[in-house]
């Protein structure tokens, strides 16, 4: 860890342990743009606020909008409540408000949206409420979930799973929407999900320091700990829930660093770097043994399975496949994403395959 990153972690670990008499050696500009690319920059300047030291206006206005985000977000989750019993709409709320309420407060846990899942059958149905109570409208579609916003910019992650429809995980989640009278994950559920995404995420690349504050608050709430082990053995996931826990007591609890937990710090860390995509290129190609040639073709050429929940005219006329590689490339380069697409070829050529094994490594430790 570079200068910044362990003072994001000695930060962390003050605000874990109620201990607000920590000592840092970066720039608090330096502190404020890392935590940005992590998403924990209110938990960072509240914490700071709590040192006489650091007390700085840098972090009031994040942590003001914060604050009225959570309120907004918060009356949004109420009205969608509202609108689905209305309508008979079964349904579940996930990540975000679910979660913050195990912090200090509300607010510190950054959350992009509202999560929300409903059955299949009732996916679209849903969609429409929203559209005609909530005014609403639809950005973005695929089978399983869509994004919607609202006339003042608010978004609403609908979903009819909890993973995808054709995920083997998903079958753990059976029946949890139906007549789910809190609208809420039981706390083993939770755990599992939390996990469960995270997970998904490290796999394309990029996981926030934020899933370690989750997954310490929500391992300390009371469940049966047996079923929890059945679950996260079954899926595959007992071993990275078992080294995420060590990772929590290395960083915020003074255990001893051991090789894995290094790397898998620095996987952590390395994903602020340009949305992950670096850590994007060595799963790539650590999962499925490509150099670099494959790999960037692959990349290129994504499978017509990929490019019809990307295009949905594909679904149906399967033969303009090669046309809409090149649809692609024009929606890539005329679009931000340019970006992020250029540093990922960039970080292929260049990178070397020492990198990879490591990564491999990592993975194979981790168990995803």
């Amino acid at each position: 860890m570079n200068s910044v990153e362990l003072d994001i972690v000695t930060i962390l670990k003050g605000y874990l342990n109620k201990d607000y008499s920590f000592t840092i050696n970066s720039n608090l500009n330096d502190i404020y743009v890392l935590a940005n690319k992590l998403c924990i920059t209110p938990i960072i300047g509240y914490t700071l606020n709590k040192n006489d030291k650091y007390v700085s206006n840098i972090f009031d206005k994040v942590l003001f909008n914060a604050s009225l985000k959570h309120e907004v977000q918060k009356n949004l989750r109420k009205n969608i409540k509202d609108i689905f019993e209305d309508n008979d709409i079964d349904f579940v709320f996930i990540k975000g408000l679910s979660l913050a309420k195990y912090y200090d407060e509300p607010y510190l846990r950054y959350s992009g949206d509202i999560d929300v899942v409903v059955k299949k059958d009732k996916y679209i149905f849903a969609r429409d409420v929203l559209v005609e109570n909530a005014k609403f409208y639809m950005k973005f579609y695929l089978d399983d979930e869509m994004l919607l916003i609202n006339n003042n910019g608010y978004d609403v992650d609908l979903h009819c799973a909890f993973t995808r429809i054709d995920d083997a995980k998903e079958e753990f989640y059976k029946d949890v929407v139906s007549n789910n009278i809190n609208h809420e994950l039981d706390n083993e559920l939770l755990l599992f999900h939390i996990c469960n995404h995270s997970a998904k995420h490290m796999n394309a690349g990029y996981i926030s320091l934020q899933f370690l504050i989750d997954l310490y608050y929500v391992n300390k709430l009371e469940m049966d700990r047996d079923k929890v082990e059945r679950m996260l053995r079954d899926a595959g996931l007992w071993t990275f829930y078992e080294r995420s826990l060590k990772l929590i007591d290395v960083l915020f609890f003074n255990k001893e660093m051991d090789e894995i937990s290094r790397l898998y710090v620095e996987f952590l860390f390395n994903g602020s770097n340009v949305i992950g995509r670096s850590n994007k290129v060595r799963v790539g190609r650590a999962k499925n043994n490509d150099n670099k040639f494959i790999y960037l073709c692959k990349r290129a050429f994504p499978t017509y399975k990929y490019m019809s929940t990307q295009y949905r005219i594909l679904l149906k006329k399967k033969y303009l496949l090669p046309i809409y590689y090149f649809v692609r490339f024009y929606d890539i380069i005329s679009t931000n994403r340019i970006k992020a697409a250029s540093a990922e070829v960039k970080y292929c050529i260049t990178d070397n395959d020492e990198g990879t094994s490591i990564t491999r490594k990592l993975f194979n430790s981790l168990g995803i």
